[in-house]
């Protein structure tokens, strides 16, 4: 069965029609009886499937290939010519009617209103930049009225300066007042002065305070004078430590050291006294030398005297420790602490000659406090063998530890617990664990009276 479609072309201004035949359906005329079809119905089917539609599928296909060269031959080349006269209306319209238009709109509504935004804008930045000139000269006035000022006030200082006396300095003469005995002893006023009179009492005062000082440490030898830069270890020259045996090892240049590792550590002088050497502090007091050491740990042997490190292979001599360091990723990071007179190492309190005290021993008939000065002369060592002994003695016999030693004020005398007297200066104190490995040393302060 055909039907007939219409398809418009646009061709300029003019409309055309195009017929075109389109096969929609293919029907077939079969007068057979019913059951005759239904027998043959595979015969049918077959038929249908090898005649019929390939029948079909090829009109189609050859009525498409008609329809498309139709459109490619007529329609396309119709339309593109169609839209090209609408582009060059819709190009003339624009020329010679809407940018007319849209000139004359600018030029009578848009520009008459921006120059007048302009002109206010710009009366706008003339009075800003106004206000801020008489900003500027009002700032101008005040800076030369405070000018006018400070030279006023200097020139009435010097005046003051050439009239009136002022502070006598070490300079510049002028007026100062006497001081008083207790700014005397305060010894922190540098503006007055001490007549003669009060210098003679504040020299008696002292004199006397100094015969009734008793159980103190008055002098410790600095023979240790290290620095640290940079990570650099540096002991400078004039330096002095002492070997194990007593021997001392006196620098003349100027040793350095620096490596790295994070510990705290022992510093030694080398046995030959012109270097340095920084050695773990897990090594220890001991009476011969270990069958297993710790390399690169220094050890006191108790029995030789003899202070040494193991480096995995040999035994090396070393002074006694000099200080306590703390070492670090990138070099050393701080000096601990330095032992100028006194040290320890493991189990081992170390005093070192030159050490000044004053023990206490009593009174005498007259009512004052009867005490001995005495000094170190060699080195001495003491081994802690526990805990428990926090107080540290000195006399010129050397160094001790004690569990129960205290001074007896009413005697001035110093005790153990039972009542014997020690013929000693308390000098500080230490920390030690439960098998006498000693932690800390604290000295007590020159000059200072152990606090009772």
């Amino acid at each position: 069965m055909n039907e007939e479609s219409q398809l418009t072309v646009f061709d300029g201004y003019d409309k055309q029609k195009i017929e075109v035949l389109f096969q929609e359906e293919a029907g077939l005329e079969i007068t057979v009886p019913l059951f005759y079809v239904n027998s043959g119905k595979k015969e049918l089917e077959s038929y249908v499937e090898e005649v019929c539609k390939p029948c079909l599928e090829e009109h189609t296909v050859s009525k498409q290939e008609e329809i498309d060269s139709r459109v490619e031959e007529v329609h396309k080349p119709a339309l593109a010519e169609y839209t090209q006269i609408c582009q060059n209306n819709l190009f003339s319209y624009v020329e010679t009617i809407s940018k007319t238009d849209i000139d004359t709109y600018v030029e009578t509504e848009v520009q008459p209103h921006s120059e007048q935004a302009q002109t206010s804008a710009a009366a706008a930045l003339a009075s800003e930049q106004a206000a801020k000139v008489s900003e500027y000269k009002a700032k101008e006035s005040e800076l030369a009225a405070a000018a006018s000022a400070t030279e006023a006030k200097q020139y009435r200082d010097e005046a003051e300066e050439v009239i009136r006396p002022t502070q006598a300095t070490e300079e510049k003469i002028g007026l100062a007042s006497i001081a008083t005995e207790g700014e005397v002893a305060a010894g922190a006023d540098d503006t007055k002065f001490i007549t003669p009179l009060k210098a003679s009492q504040y020299y008696q005062s002292k004199t006397a305070a100094a015969s009734e000082k008793a159980n103190c440490i008055t002098a410790i030898p600095q023979d240790i004078k290290l620095e640290l830069n940079n990570g650099t270890l540096t002991l400078k020259a004039g330096s002095k430590g002492y070997m194990g045996n007593g021997t001392i090892r006196t620098i003349t240049g100027e040793p350095s050291l620096k490596n790295t590792g994070n510990a705290q550590m022992f510093l030694h002088i080398t046995s030959g006294g012109t270097g340095l050497y920084a050695s773990y502090m897990t090594g220890g007091t001991v009476t011969e030398r270990p069958s297993s050491p710790i390399e690169y740990a220094s050890y006191y042997n108790t029995t030789t005297k003899v202070c040494e490190y193991w480096n995995g292979s040999q035994w090396s001599e070393i002074s006694l420790p000099i200080a306590i360091v703390t070492r670090g990723t990138s070099g050393f990071t701080s000096i601990d602490q330095v032992f100028n007179g006194f040290g320890y190492i493991g189990n081992e309190l170390i005093s070192l000659p030159g050490i000044k005290g004053i023990k206490p021993r009593g009174f005498n008939p007259d009512g004052s406090l009867d005490s001995k000065e005495f000094e170190t002369t060699k080195v001495s060592t003491f081994t802690v063998t526990s805990g428990v002994l926090p107080v540290v003695s000195l006399s010129e016999n050397g160094i001790v530890a004690w569990g129960s030693l205290a001074y007896n004020s009413k005697l001035n005398l110093n005790t153990t617990s039972d009542g014997t007297v020690r013929d000693v200066c308390i000098c500080g104190t230490i920390t030690a664990d439960s098998t006498g490995r000693i932690t800390s040393f604290n000295p007590k302060p020159v000059f200072h009276a152990v606090d009772y």
